[in-house]
């Protein structure tokens, strides 16, 4: 098992979920979902779920920021 950390900068009310810009761990990431009653985040956690194939993905800081930091754990990552 396998742990990723990334540092999300996050633009919500987007047209479309997907990531902007990538360095190393750092993302910029546009989030169709509005910054209320937790819909962001929660297609943050959808996104990254899919996109790394996987159902253990957390904030672990940043539930009520622009910039967040995400845990993802996968097996063989």
């Amino acid at each position: 098992m396998m742990d990723k950390i990334l540092n999300l900068t996050v633009k919500t009310s987007q047209p479309k979920t997907k990531i902007l810009e990538k360095k190393g761990n750092d993302i910029k990431i546009a989030v169709a979902a509005p910054p209320r009653e937790g819909k962001a985040n929660q297609e943050i956690i959808k996104f990254f779920s899919r996109k790394y194939k996987t159902t253990d993905v957390s904030i672990i800081s940043g539930m009520n920021t622009k910039r967040k930091v995400i845990k993802i754990i996968k097996q063989g990552l």
